[in-house]
């Protein structure tokens, strides 16, 4: 077996990742920001303050942050949340201050204020490849075994469908949802787009020439766009204010591969400390880049992966729990867990957990609720399955706690899938 990645423990490779913090400590006197959180009873809000340095502190309720060095702090608002165990209802948060300007021995002021629950939140998004549309379904439909009608379809479902060949998709702040077809063009649905079943046109499409065939989407927790592109093997990003704008762009930030690190990239996704894992299904390997090596362009040697390790052989989904461990999914039918200790260097780790799918699954998607539920996209059996964190301990081939089977056109190979909100314990933005 081929393990380009394990080559790489040759080289000498750091480490270096941003988190959150409760201040900053510069150079010369200090100054603080107050940030004011206001919600309806009953929902939590989520805001991460972006300083100076690129570095992340995030608060759930109001906080004087002290010591910080002076300069611009951009505040921002992720999605409220109710209490739900599988997927909360969404609040949109209205950011006034930002940047907020910390001056030396000063207090600068911002405010996040969460009123009217978002629209199409509290959903489970499937986004089915030949169904030629993307289905929603609510936390009560989730909850037990059935074959129910989706509470949102969109697309047609046909060949005038504004929802063709969806390979991932992407849900942001406001609860709109980015999604790519293997081309160069992104293309997004509002929130309110998303509100009720139909088959819009989008409402905004980005086309760049850093891509040509984009395979996979995910935000980091800055809250820009992260595409993956096959042809070029590549990982790029893309702003905010560049999403906001659309039409033509260039990639802020591209990542080239060196040694095979990105070689025919699957599946993207961030872990807790803003790290960003691939799994390239072209050498079967799971490689992992911080955000020290995320803010620049450049050919990066990955700070850890995992390559030639069971559990990792044609991988094409991945996604992290509420604990930080790495779930990897295959054409194999089988979903290997890596603990955090794993996933520090460059090696070929035996998993800790492997779960058995039913044969044929191909479990392309798999993402976590709120309660730590695993949820796995059957690609050929078109169903939904949930195993119970009791069930993700050991190796074996549990029986789904939960199965959703296609109603029509619903769970049709998909190819994505994603929680809007995301759960509340992950570090999604």
């Amino acid at each position: 077996m081929q393990r380009p990645l394990s080559a790489l423990l040759l080289l000498a490779v750091t480490a270096c990742s941003k988190s959150s913090s409760n201040g900053g400590t510069g150079p010369g006197p200090n100054g603080s920001l107050d940030v004011t959180i206001t919600a309806p009873a009953g929902v939590t809000g989520k805001v991460t303050i972006i300083t100076p340095t690129d570095s992340l502190i995030t608060i759930t309720s109001s906080q004087t942050l002290n010591g910080l060095a002076p300069g611009n702090y951009i505040v921002r608002a992720s999605a409220g949340v109710t209490v739900d165990p599988i997927v909360s209802t969404g609040y949109t948060g209205a950011v006034t201050g930002s940047p907020a300007s910390v001056v030396a021995g000063q207090t600068a002021a911002a405010t996040v204020t969460y009123s009217a629950a978002r629209p199409g939140a509290g959903v489970l998004w499937v986004a089915s490849q030949l169904g030629n549309t993307m289905s929603g379904f609510s936390s009560a439909q989730l909850a037990t075994t059935g074959a129910p009608a989706p509470a949102v379809v969109l697309g047609s479902g046909g060949p005038a469908s504004n929802m063709q060949n969806e390979l991932s998709i992407a849900v942001d702040s406001s609860g709109g949802i980015w999604w790519v077809t293997g081309t160069d063009t992104l293309r997004y649905y509002s929130a309110s787009q998303v509100a009720g079943s139909g088959n819009p046109a989008p409402a905004r499409k980005l086309v760049s020439a850093s891509l040509t065939t984009a395979r996979a989407v995910a935000f980091d927790p800055k809250g820009d766009l992260w595409v993956a592109d096959q042809a070029h093997s590549s990982l790029n990003e893309f702003t905010a204010a560049q999403l906001a704008a659309g039409g033509s762009q260039t990639a802020t930030v591209v990542i080239t591969p060196v040694f095979g690190s990105i070689k025919r990239p699957w599946a993207i996704a961030f872990d807790k400390k803003g790290d960003l894992w691939v799994a390239n299904y072209g050498d079967s390997s799971i490689a992992g880049f911080s955000p020290a090596q995320l803010a620049t362009s450049g050919a990066p040697v990955p700070f850890a992966g995992i390559s030639g390790s069971q559990g990792t052989a044609n991988a094409i989904g991945i996604a992290f729990d509420p604990a930080g461990n790495l779930w990897v999914a295959t054409f194999a039918d089988t979903i290997s867990k890596f603990t955090p200790d794993q996933l520090t260097t460059i090696g070929a780790p035996t998993p800790s957990v492997i779960l058995k799918m039913p044969s044929g699954t191909f479990s392309i998607p798999i993402a976590f609720d709120n309660s730590g539920d695993l949820w796995v996209c059957a690609y050929i059996h078109n169903k939904l399955y949930m195993f119970t964190p009791a069930q993700l301990t050991a190796t074996g081939s549990p029986t789904p706690t939960v199965t959703i089977s296609a109603t029509g056109s619903s769970i049709s190979s998909v190819n994505a899938m994603a929680f809007s909100p995301p759960a509340t314990n992950l570090p999604i933005p």
